[in-house]
């Protein structure tokens, strides 16, 4: 299920997405409604969402300082901007948050969806390369140690053949050619070490 926040100081709007969401018979999951980037910020502080659908005009926290907010918790969210004025300093300004997502009002159910179906493969992009950062980084530091791929999956949270799969499509190389040549370059800097520090005895 693809998880959608919804942020809109007019009640009607924020049903009115929700409607349309439900309507699309999609995996569209409205996890939160808010009436400001306030109250959302403090729902997003302990629930993780893929989707953040925002009104730039609201009250107590406007959205681009809601999206400044969002920027500070160190999080990375997709985010889609609602806005009745076609202004592009607005816009401007939303880009530079990482914004790549800026609908007029009243909304186009079908740029919606398609919108909502961008950010949502973004988003599932970025953890899978966030991912395989993460096996490449154990795999450094654990070079010298009995590593199996149920292992590897383990520490990441998915299964062995996903992570197969999704390590190959990555780089190229699956993770036994990848541990295996990480190890011949270990084991390379070591003897090239140990020559240097002869030479050096020997001189």
């Amino acid at each position: 299920m693809i998880k959608i926040a919804i942020v809109d100081d007019e009640e009607l709007i924020r049903r009115g997405i929700s409607y349309l969401l439900e309507e699309a018979k999609r995996s569209y999951q409205v996890v939160g409604m808010f009436e400001n980037g306030q109250k959302a910020l403090d729902f997003l502080m302990n629930y993780d969402v893929d989707v953040i659908i925002t009104d730039i005009r609201m009250p107590v926290m406007d959205g681009l300082s809601f999206l400044q907010k969002l920027q500070q918790l160190g999080k990375k969210y997709q985010v889609i901007i609602l806005s009745g004025y076609d202004d592009f300093a607005y816009a401007q300004q939303a880009i530079r948050f990482g914004v790549k997502e800026y609908l007029l009002k009243p909304i186009n159910k079908d740029e919606l969806y398609r919108a909502i179906d961008r950010n949502a493969a973004a988003k599932v992009e970025s953890k899978e390369r966030s991912v395989i950062a993460e096996v490449k980084e154990i795999l450094e530091q654990e070079f010298d140690q009995p590593l199996d791929l149920n292992y590897l999956a383990s520490r990441v949270y998915l299964t062995p053949k996903y992570l197969s799969k999704l390590f190959r499509t990555e780089t190229g190389i699956t993770i036994v050619g990848y541990l295996l040549s990480l190890r011949m370059e270990k084991a390379k800097k070591f003897i090239d070490g140990k020559q240097g520090i002869k030479k050096l005895r020997g001189g």
